[in-house]
Parts: C-alpha cells; sequence; structure tokens
C-alpha cells in the first residue's frame, strides 16, 4: 500500500473582506492594475471637395480612433511608393467613426434631394460607431451645417441622431451633396464609412503629382510596432482641387443665328467662397476659366471641344450633321471644367433630341 502526503498552510480568516470575496469588490489595499490598450487604429482618409473656404490647396482629411476609450493615440505615416513610410503626424483624439449597418444601412438614392437645399425628410440610415457619440441639432444647426459628416464619398448634414442599440444611431433630416458632392450620392452600399466632419480631423497637404496616383496611409497606435497596423490605399481622385461641376446644364434647340443649331449653356460652380454673394459671381477657382465639352452618341464619343472664358457654346447644325445625326436622334452632350493642376472637373450632363 503507497502513502498519501498532504501540505497546508494556516492563513488568517481576518486577511479577507466579505467585500474583497463579493462579485465586483476591490483589492483592500493595493491599487488597480491597468493594461495599456494594444489594441488597432483605425485610421479613415477622406478625399473629397474641400470642407473650409482656406483649404484651397491640394490635400487628403483624415481622422484616428480606437476601438477601446484606453486608446492612446496613433501616429500617421504615409508612403507614396508603397515601401517607405513617413510620419505625416500624431493625434491623439479620437475621430467620430463608424458605418452604416442592417437593411437600413443604405443611405437613399432619390434625385429629388441630391443637389439644392431641399431637406431630404424620407431617407434614413442606420450608424453603428467604433467611437464618438452623435447628438441631434435644431433646424436651423441643419442649416448652419452643425452635424455635417461623410457618409461614403457623400458629404451631408443630418438634423437628428436617434439612439437604437448600442453605439447605434439612426440619422435622419438631411441636406445632402454638400460641397459639390452629388456624384457620390448614388453609389452607396451597407458598411459606407461615416466620419462625423469636426475639429478632430486632421488635413495632409498633397504635392500635384499625387493626383491621380495611390498612396498608403497607416496608422500606427502609440506604443505599438509598424507591424501592428494595416495600410489604408487610396487613389487620389479629388485632392481638395479637383473642379466641381457645372451647374444648370442646358441644351436648348436653335441659336441666335440658325434654328437648327443647339446652344448649351451653364453656371460656373467654386469649391472656395462660394457664398451667395450680391451682385457678382463668386470668385474663380483656376487661373482661367476653360471647359472641356463632349458629344456623344449613346456611349460612342463624337466630339471634344474646349470652350474658354465662356459658359455656353453652340453646336451648329453643320457640325451636329458631320457627326452623323439625324433628325430626332437623341445626343447626349457633356461639361466639365479643366483645372490648373490638370485635372478634369466632375461633369454634368444632358440629353436633346435633334431639331
Amino acid at each position: 500500500q503507497g502513502q498519501l502526503r498532504w501540505t497546508a498552510v494556516s492563513e488568517d480568516p481576518t486577511l479577507y473582506s466579505e467585500s474583497f470575496l463579493s462579485l465586483g469588490g476591490s483589492a483592500q489595499g493595493y491599487p488597480t492594475p491597468s493594461i495599456a490598450y494594444a489594441g488597432p487604429t483605425r485610421l479613415v482618409a477622406l478625399d473629397v471637395p474641400p470642407l473650409r473656404d482656406t483649404d484651397t490647396s491640394a490635400a487628403l482629411y483624415f481622422g484616428v480612433a480606437g476601438y477601446d476609450a484606453s486608446w492612446p493615440g496613433a501616429q500617421v505615416q504615409l508612403s507614396r511608393d508603397g515601401v517607405t513610410f513617413d510620419a505625416v503626424a500624431t493625434l491623439t483624439q479620437a475621430a467620430t467613426i463608424g458605418f452604416t449597418v442592417g437593411s437600413n444601412g443604405v443611405l437613399g438614392t432619390s434625385g429629388n434631394y441630391l443637389s439644392g437645399n431641399i431637406p431630404d425628410e424620407t431617407n434614413t440610415v442606420d450608424v453603428q460607431l467604433i467611437s464618438g457619440s452623435l447628438s441631434s441639432t435644431t433646424f436651423e444647426g441643419l442649416l448652419a451645417g452643425t452635424n455635417a459628416a461623410a457618409i461614403g464619398q457623400e458629404i451631408v448634414y443630418f438634423r437628428s441622431a436617434t439612439l437604437i442599440a448600442a453605439n447605434t444611431y439612426r440619422l435622419s433630416g438631411f441636406l445632402r451633396a454638400r460641397q459639390g458632392t452629388e456624384w457620390a450620392a448614388t453609389a452607396h452600399a451597407v458598411g459606407d464609412t461615416f466620419v462625423l466632419l469636426d475639429t478632430k480631423l486632421d488635413r495632409l497637404p498633397l504635392l500635384v503629382t499625387d493626383l491621380n496616383n495611390s498612396l498608403k496611409l497607416l496608422g500606427v497606435t502609440l506604443g505599438q510596432t509598424v507591424s501592428s497596423a494595416q495600410a489604408t490605399t487610396l487613389t487620389v481622385q479629388e485632392g481638395c482641387v479637383r473642379p466641381l461641376s457645372p451647374a444648370q446644364l442646358r441644351a436648348k434647340p436653335g441659336s441666335t443665328t440658325a434654328a437648327n443649331d443647339i446652344t448649351l449653356s451653364w453656371i460656373r460652380r467654386a469649391r472656395v467662397n462660394a457664398a451667395w454673394l450680391n451682385g457678382t459671381d463668386v470668385p474663380l477657382d483656376e487661373s482661367t476659366e476653360s471647359y472641356q465639352v463632349q458629344v456623344f452618341s449613346g456611349s460612342t464619343l463624337k466630339r471634344t471641344v474646349t470652350v474658354s472664358a465662356a459658359q455656353s457654346w453652340v453646336y451648329s447644325a453643320a457640325n451636329i450633321a458631320t457627326d452623323g445625326f439625324a433628325t430626332g436622334q437623341t445626343i447626349t452632350l457633356s461639361v466639365a471644367q479643366n483645372s490648373d493642376q490638370g485635372v478634369l472637373g466632375h461633369a454634368a450632363t444632358t440629353t436633346i433630341t435633334t431639331p
């Protein structure tokens, strides 16, 4: 038969209090240890038109956040070649970042609200935040842009933010397509990035050579290694300098000289300093005013012309015939503003039936 041996240590039960032993108690006489945040940083880069009148040079906007209140901040690094990264900023304020979710996660694409100042009281969208919180504003606050946000690449103002679940808000009462982003208002999907446009965002100056090229950004959590960060890659298309599409594009039959001509007219738009001015136009964003006009038959390009220092163009009856259009055919015309940076602006399009 074998032998068993036990070892015991006598302890004083008065060393342990009832509160220490109960669930949710705290150690008596010992400081609560803190564990440093070791999670990733979420970095969001916004390639959108300028958000302020002072933002007249090429740039991106960006914000960072963590997934916990103990997030210490992040260093943002930029690479133009995809290999070498340089530090461009250190941010310790978490931006308000989230994404659209659920069956109500797509912001409506109705054309009734994509330009002008008609409030969108029809559509709602659900947003789940990974950082920050949202609040409602008044109708006056809506008009003033108190709650400005990027949903995908569309910039919107919203009036109401109703908490419907943990960190999840239902947004409603929109002014849509702010800052000329109507081109982005019909491409929404569940999972669109949501960013509140406030002072927690930073601005990254760009080189003119960055336009139409790919950049990589890293958000490296402070105290963590670069290898822990996931790169965000984007091709710069706006860079705060791409001209907006012309407004009120119209094609009308006839001209001052011939009934079978077509007269195309439009109004220039400005990216900055675009407030309503009495008795004068808004300032020109470029050194010269120039537009590219294109004529299409369906998807086939028939003609490209440059119009300088004017906001109209006559498509003559002779050119209409040369381009192969017969009476009763549909002509599609587009107008886009040229820029000093060599980036063609967003195009406005319209159609007309040949006279």
